[in-house]
């Protein structure tokens, strides 16, 4: 039996394994050989397992139970990706971020204003762990010249641990933490209402109230927001309850309310907080940038999508806009007015295809959003030298506590901190009071 078969037969861990080594001469007679004087002595190596080690007592130096449960811990670690490992395949460089903070000035960060233009990131693509040029698009508004910098900070549906997602409170929460931005979903209803609401579903679609709301206060034929009028959609109640889709405190559950898009907007106008806003549901596209156009809101918003089509209508709507501005102008005599854009990012998730960027390009996205676990340095390189923007996405709570990595925790400093060191210029959260954080806490040691 080779070694390989001795090792795989053992029920011994490796780690107690010593190889040995044993001599054998001719085969002595009655072993069923026929032995020859030209027989050489054989040499052949065996695993065998070594006594653990004890304590001074003459017990084993770890309980059994102890013991053990290493080896699960041990066992699930090997079986775990590395997230680390995976964000640099394919490329040259090395994961660090501990350039960030290298230049001399500070600048605070002050709510709408915090867009880390101006913050401590001269030299963040300088050194050549971060030499991934990264231009934003032309007369991009929460996106322009980001060049060399440090990620913006965009609130995932708000700041959804501590306050109820997709609400008034939790995007104003937002504006005060420091945040540039936050993501929201919007879904036109039965009424033609916009509102801002996730639901269960798919990243495509959703909608959906399972999960959500109480089927005791909606009308129980119904399933999807969609299919609400506003009346109905103010009578619905979030589930609580240790709800797993809605990690927030049950008092911000309790008085969590689904608002319009409108007052999000007027909301943002005041307190200067930029708007990714993510055309979830059907016919959505033209009714929410005709919106934000009457409320003069175009150079704080911006939009995505998951399906190319949707973002493919915002091009074209980009367009038409653009050929009117032309034609005023050559009827005011060719004064030069203002550059007008409509910032647009197409999503994608797991799986991206070879020509991600391709098709991104061809719907006329200014913006490609990876998912964080597919936000590679090579893709992020790609984006930025197309001369689009990039952000990563991080998913939903009850998704991200399923996906485990064996070198970072479920959105902690180590798992942030990997995703900035890809050179992405916006990072989509969960928890923006640990990505704040980490970008203050880096000014305070400069200081």
């Amino acid at each position: 039996m080779s070694t390989t078969a001795v090792l795989a037969a053992s029920p011994v861990p490796v780690s107690i394994l010593e190889e040995k080594q044993f001599s054998f001469g001719p085969e002595k007679p009655g072993s069923g050989t026929t032995p020859t004087s030209a027989s050489p002595a054989v040499t052949r190596s065996f695993l065998l397992p070594v006594k653990p080690p004890t304590d001074d007592d003459g017990g084993e130096s770890k309980g059994q139970e102890e013991k053990d449960e290493e080896k699960d811990e041990e066992s699930t670690n090997n079986k775990l990706p590395s997230l680390k490992e995976q964000l640099v395949r394919d490329s040259k460089r090395t994961l660090s971020i501990r350039e960030l903070f290298s230049v001399e000035r500070h600048v605070a960060p002050q709510h709408a204003e915090f867009s880390l233009l101006d913050s401590p990131s001269q030299q963040l693509l300088n050194n050549e762990e971060f030499s991934a040029p990264s231009p934003a698009p032309p007369s991009s508004s929460s996106t322009k010249n980001i060049k060399k910098q440090l990620p913006l900070v965009v609130g995932h549906r708000g700041w959804l641990y501590q306050y109820l997602e997709n609400t008034l409170d939790g995007f104003q929460a937002c504006a005060d933490l420091g945040c540039h931005a936050v993501e929201l979903d919007v879904f036109q209803i039965k009424d033609g209402t916009l509102v801002v609401f996730h639901g269960s579903g798919s990243d495509e679609a959703g909608g959906a109230l399972k999960h959500y709301i109480q089927h005791d206060t909606t009308n129980k034929s119904v399933s999807n927001i969609q299919d609400m009028t506003w009346e109905e959609v103010q009578e619905c109640q979030f589930l609580v309850n240790d709800n797993p889709h809605l990690p927030c405190p049950d008092e911000a559950i309790l008085n969590g309310r689904i608002p319009k898009l409108e007052e999000v907007l007027k909301q943002a106008k005041k307190s200067g907080l930029n708007l990714k806003i993510e055309l979830k549901g059907r016919n959505t596209v033209k009714p929410t940038i005709e919106m934000v156009e009457r409320l003069d809101m175009v150079d704080q918003c911006s939009f995505a999508s998951f399906r190319p089509d949707h973002v493919d209508q915002v091009s074209k709507l980009d367009q038409e806009k653009r050929n009117q501005q032309e034609q005023e102008e050559e009827t005011k005599g060719g004064e030069e007015s203002s550059s007008y854009y409509y910032e647009r990012g197409l999503l994608f998730k797991e799986n991206i295809p070879d020509d991600f960027l391709q098709r991104a390009l061809n719907v006329g996205a200014t913006e490609v959003h990876l998912r964080y676990d597919t936000c590679t340095i090579e893709r992020v390189e790609q984006i930025h030298k197309a001369g689009l923007g990039s952000m990563a996405w991080f998913r939903g709570p009850v998704s991200m506590s399923k996906q485990h990595f064996s070198d970072v925790g479920d959105e902690d400093e180590e798992m942030y901190k990997a995703v900035m060191a890809t050179g992405v210029q916006q990072i989509c959260c969960n928890r923006p009071d640990i990505v704040v954080g980490i970008l203050n806490k880096g000014r305070s040691n400069k200081d």
